[in-house]
């Protein structure tokens, strides 16, 4: 259950890293979910390996 906890909050820091690096813009949803997509897909594939 711990691991799980660590793991959770791991990929949680580096999506939230990911996103000030990369800025949704406010008007094309488009752009906002791709970024949002591969923020979670950059930190699950983080810490998962």
């Amino acid at each position: 259950m711990k691991v799980d906890k660590t793991a959770f909050e791991m990929a949680e820091h580096i999506r939230e890293d990911y996103l000030r690096a990369h800025p949704m813009p406010e008007d094309d949803t488009l752009e906002r979910i791709r970024i949002s997509t591969q923020a979670q897909m950059i930190a699950d594939e983080i810490v998962v390996d």
